[in-house]
Parts: C-alpha cells; structure tokens; sequence
C-alpha cells in the first residue's frame, strides 16, 4: 500500500490473491486495479482493502466465504464486500475476514468450523454477520481458527478454538461465542 492510495501486488497468484485474474504470478510489482485505500490485510490466500471512502473490498480464494461477496470459490478481480460500510479497521484469517464499524460493531465471514466468527454457530457464512455478543470494540484480530477483539472498556474477548489454552480464559474449550479474558 503506497501513500497515494494505490496497492501494488507480486508472488504467487494461483487463486487470484493478486488481484489481477487468476494464474499468471508475478516477480515483478504491478498495481492491483483498486484506488483509494487506507488498509490492506490478507489471509492465507484472500485479500481485504479498506477504501477511503469506508468500504472493503476483497479478491482471491473464497472456499469458505472469506471474501465475503456472497458467494464461494474464488475471485481473481477485486470487488465490494457484500453490505459492509462505513469500516474503520479490518483483519483477515486463514480462511476468515472480520471488519469494525464506525459505530463500534464487529462483523465477521468465512470460515466457522472451529466457531472463529464468535456468531454462536459453526456454519460458514459468505456474507458478513454481527458479531453481537460484543461491547463497543476498538481493534480486532483474526488467527488461523480463532479471533480476539479489543474493546472501549479495555476487556478482551476471544472466540474459535481453544486447545491448548488458547482462548487465554483459563480452560481448552472451544467457544463459538466471545468469552472475556
């Protein structure tokens, strides 16, 4: 991400995680046809670009959902995610996406297996869902099959899988809903 708004992308493009179609990689850098963002995550092989003018785009593998377009398989141009504005920070997972909004609200798609969309539920979702259970929150951040969210209050919540303590809430359960630190 350059500081004119511009993305440039290069690598491995076998599921079109650059943006530019689907197949051709790239050892060289080019601009991926999207101007106006602020931010940029990416997940194991999918993309999210915050624009500046609050909306989130997405491109590459959606197996799960992740790029939250309404649909499953894989997108090797970039388009809106579904339903989603007025975004302020966004983060991507494995195979999972998750943005905040303005009003604190945090949305969450892809994939659910372990319950990492905190929706209470463990279906996978290819459009973005509240994560409801939550106080008004500041960062976020997506792992492989769990995420963590930051609130106003200072708490921290986590949800997904939690073998190994790591839901940090003191036991090895998984729980499809955000438990408090």
């Amino acid at each position: 991400l350059k500081s004119d708004g511009t993305v440039w992308a290069w690598g491995l493009n076998n599921y079109g995680q650059l943006g530019s179609g689907i197949g051709s990689s790239s050892s060289l850098p080019f601009q991926v046809p999207v101007t106006d963002v602020v931010a940029i995550a990416s997940g194991r092989h999918h993309v999210l670009m915050l624009r500046n003018d609050s909306t989130v785009w997405s491109f590459g593998a959606d197996l799960y959902g992740a790029l939250g377009q309404g649909t499953v398989g894989i997108s090797g141009t970039p388009a809106p995610v579904v339903g989603l504005t007025e975004v302020v920070h966004i983060t991507a997972g494995e195979f999972h996406s998750m943005a905040i909004r303005a009003d604190g609200t945090l949305w969450a798609w892809g994939r659910n297996a372990q319950g990492q969309l905190g929706i209470g539920t463990a279906v996978d979702t290819s459009v973005p869902v509240q994560v409801s259970a939550l106080p008004n929150v500041l960062e976020a951040s997506c792992g492989v099959y769990l995420s963590i969210a930051l609130s106003a209050d200072g708490s921290i919540w986590t949800w997904g899988e939690g073998s190994s303590g790591g839901l940090g809430n003191g036991g090895n359960a998984s729980s499809n809903v955000p438990v408090q630190v």
